[in-house]
């Protein structure tokens, strides 16, 4: 995650819903180590002033871990109807989709544990190099192409493409990784191309894709 995504996510949401005490769930969440340590800003920015304000936040994630709350996978029907039970009024899928083969299949997957009228924030990267966790498919949509990965009655509350201060130029170790592993296509030849393309993005600031949906039934 980006350090200003975490900003556009924090004041979208405390900006949104003000003065209501809502609770979270934290889709992808990682560990509570990444939250802190790898990027202190997720926790910092976002985590820490929404629970000293009253939300209640959940973090689930498939690896069980410090600091996942619920361990699960949601392509599972028991475990997505446990999850329905407990009523969040807010799913947040940060930076998860650009690692799945089918981000569409959870988007359905999360759209059904919307209540009526719930929201759902989800931020993917824009600009950004190729990172694996395990694969990166590099998905890269606008928010626009994130929407349409869910029903009609999913309505634009906000939106936006927030842009980072710094980019891959400003990251040497990454940068001189890639043009290595471009060189030497021929050891992984089906990943040459995400490498090309880190190439072509040397000169862009880092960029995020920020949308946050309700559903709206008819």
């Amino acid at each position: 995650m980006l350090p200003n995504e975490s900003q556009w996510i924090s004041s979208t949401i405390k900006g949104n819903f003000t003065n209501k005490k809502m609770s979270i769930l934290n889709v992808g969440s990682s560990t509570l180590e990444f939250r802190t340590e790898i990027q202190p800003y997720v926790n910092e920015v976002i985590f820490k002033p929404l629970i000293n304000s009253g939300f209640s936040v959940t973090h689930l994630d498939m690896k069980q871990d410090v600091g996942v709350d619920i361990v699960g996978d949601l392509t599972n029907n028991e475990f997505r109807n446990s999850l329905k039970s407990k009523k969040y009024e807010i799913i947040l899928c940060a930076n998860l989709l650009e690692h799945l083969e089918n981000p569409k299949n959870l988007c359905t997957l999360l759209y059904e544990l919307l209540d009526n009228n719930g929201f759902i924030l989800v931020t993917v990267p824009y600009i950004y190099p190729y990172h694996e966790d395990p694969l990166d498919t590099m998905f890269r949509p606008k928010p626009y192409e994130i929407k349409e990965l869910f029903p009609n009655n999913m309505k634009i509350i906000a939106q936006d493409i927030v842009k980072e201060k710094f980019g891959i130029i400003n990251e040497p170790e990454r940068l001189f990784k890639n043009i290595v592993k471009s060189i030497l296509f021929f050891l992984k030849p089906k990943r040459w191309t995400n490498h090309i393309k880190d190439l072509k993005i040397i000169f862009n600031v880092y960029q995020a894709s920020c949308i946050l949906l309700q559903k709206v039934e008819d």
